[in-house]
C-alpha cells in the first residue's frame, strides 16, 4: 500500500503554513510570506534528517537560506506569539505582557539568529533584566533599555524592579525557548541557564493591618467627599471575608444567597465576565454578621440584578492593565493619606493577611482558613463545592473574627 500522502492533505497542510506565516509577518508582501512558509518546510525537512542521521546537529538559524526572515530571533517570536494568540493560550493581559517581555529580550540581546543565542548571552540577559529600573517608561520616556541601564548604574537608590517582576521576565523567556525546542528551531534549550532570583517568603512580602491601621483608613476613606457605594463597601467586604479584591469586584446581588439556613457569598466564575485565580478560589464564605449589622444585605437588596459595582471598577480600559487597577489606585490613595506608609502593607492584599492571621490566633485549622480564603489545601475538594466544611461551621469561626470596624 502506498504511503504517500493525499493530495487534499498535502494542499491543507501548505495553507496552514501560508495561513501561519501570514499571522507571524503581518503587513508584508504576499512573496515574502511564501518564502517564509517554504523556509520553515525546508527548515523541518532538514531538521528531520539530521535527527535520523544522528551524525550531524540540527541546522542553526544562521544558517538558514531566510537571513532576515523567521530564523532571527525576532522572527522566532513572531510565530511563537502568533501560534500561543491562535490557542487561545493567553488572556488578553498576558498576551501584552509577553510581547513586553519579548520585545526587552530582543532590544538587550541584538535580535541575533535564534542558533546563536548561548547560556552566557542569557546569563548575561538575566543579569541586565535584575538591574531594570522600576517603571523604565514612566522613569525614563523614550529610552532604550540598554541605555537606561548604563546610565543609572551607579545609582543604587533607584529602585528596580521587583523580584517578582524579574522572574516573571524569565518564565517567559524560559517558555519560549522551551517552545523554539519543541518546534525544532534550536536543538538545546540556552535558558536553562536563567535561574529565579530569590523572592522573600509569602508571609513577609505583605503584613497584616494592625487596629490602629483599620481605624486611621476607614475613617480617612469615609471622610471622602462624594464616596462611592463600591468605595464603602468593597474594603469592609475584603476585611470581613478576606477574599481577593478581584473576587469582590466582580459580585453580582445573586451572589448573596442563604445556603444551609446561611447567609453566604457565593465566589464564581459563574460567567464569562468573571474570572477566578485557581479551581480553589471557588467556594462559599459565610457573610459576617458585622457586615449584616452595617447593613450590606440591605444595600445588595436596593440594587437592580446584575453586578454590584460599576463596569469601570471591574473592566480594564486596556487589556495591558489588570481589571483592579482603577479601585485599587483609589482605594491605596486613602490608604496611604491615613498615614499608612510601610509598603508590605497595601488596602488591596493586607485584608486577607489580616483575617489569616487573626483566625490563626484564635487557634482555628489551616485548612478551615485556607477553605475561607481559596487557597489549596489537601484536606479540601478542588470539586464545585463538595468536601468542604458545612456553612454553620464555618460562619461560627468567622463570626468569632473582631475588628474595630
Amino acid at each position: 500500500m502506498s504511503s504517500r500522502p493525499r493530495a487534499g492533505s498535502r494542499e491543507a497542510q501548505r495553507g496552514s503554513l501560508v495561513a501561519f506565516a501570514c499571522a507571524a509577518a503581518p503587513n508584508v508582501p504576499q512573496s515574502t510570506v511564501v518564502r517564509i512558509a517554504r523556509a520553515v518546510v525546508r527548515f523541518q525537512q532538514q531538521s528531520l534528517a539530521r535527527e535520523l542521521d544522528g551524525s550531524q546537529p540540527l541546522l542553526r538559524a544562521r544558517e538558514s537560506s531566510v537571513g532576515e526572515g523567521p530564523f532571527k530571533l525576532s522572527g522566532v517570536i513572531q510565530l511563537y506569539v502568533a501560534d500561543h494568540v491562535s490557542r487561545r493560550r493567553w488572556t488578553p493581559r498576558t498576551e501584552v505582557q509577553f510581547r513586553g517581555y519579548l520585545s526587552l529580550m530582543t532590544e538587550l540581546l541584538g535580535d541575533p539568529a535564534i542558533g546563536d543565542v548561548s547560556k552566557a548571552s542569557l546569563r548575561e540577559l538575566g543579569r541586565s533584566i535584575a538591574v531594570l529600573p522600576s517603571n523604565l517608561s514612566k522613569r525614563l520616556p523614550g529610552v532604550a533599555a540598554t541605555e537606561a541601564i548604563a546610565a543609572l548604574s551607579g545609582l543604587p537608590e533607584i529602585p528596580r524592579l521587583a523580584p517578582n517582576s524579574v522572574n516573571a521576565h524569565y518564565q517567559c523567556v524560559r517558555s519560549f525557548f522551551s517552545w523554539a525546542v519543541e518546534n525544532d528551531f534550536i536543538e538545546r534549550n540556552p535558558a536553562s541557564a536563567l535561574r529565579d532570583v530569590k523572592v522573600g517568603r509569602a508571609s513577609e512580602e505583605r503584613l497584616p493591618l494592625d487596629d490602629a491601621d483599620i481605624v486611621a483608613y476607614f475613617a480617612t476613606l469615609d471622610a471622602k467627599r462624594g464616596l462611592q457605594p463600591f468605595e464603602r463597601w468593597v474594603p469592609r467586604i475584603l476585611a470581613y471575608t478576606g477574599c481577593r479584591l478581584g473576587e469582590a469586584v466582580q459580585l453580582t446581588k445573586a451572589d448573596f444567597k442563604q445556603v444551609q439556613g446561611v447567609w453566604v457569598v457565593d465566589i464564581n466564575d459563574d460567567t464569562a465576565a468573571k474570572r477566578l485565580k485557581t479551581s480553589s478560589s471557588r467556594r462559599l464564605v459565610p457573610l459576617h454578621p458585622r457586615l449584616v449589622e452595617l447593613g450590606l444585605l440591605d444595600h445588595v437588596g436596593t440594587r437592580p440584578a446584575g453586578f454590584l459595582w460599576p463596569e469601570q471598577v471591574r473592566v480594564a480600559a486596556s487589556p495591558a492593565r489588570s481589571n483592579v487597577d482603577k479601585i485599587q489606585k483609589r482605594l491605596a490613595y486613602a490608604f496611604r493619606k491615613a498615614g499608612i506608609s510601610d509598603p508590605r502593607k497595601t488596602a488591596a492584599h493586607s485584608f486577607r493577611h489580616t483575617v489569616s492571621q487573626r483566625l490563626k490566633s484564635l487557634r482555628v485549622e489551616d485548612y478551615v482558613i485556607a477553605e475561607l480564603l481559596g487557597h489549596e489545601h489537601e484536606h479540601i475538594s478542588v470539586g464545585r463545592y463538595g468536601g468542604r466544611s458545612d456553612l454553620p461551621m464555618l460562619h461560627s469561626v468567622l463570626a468569632r473574627l473582631r475588628l474595630p470596624l
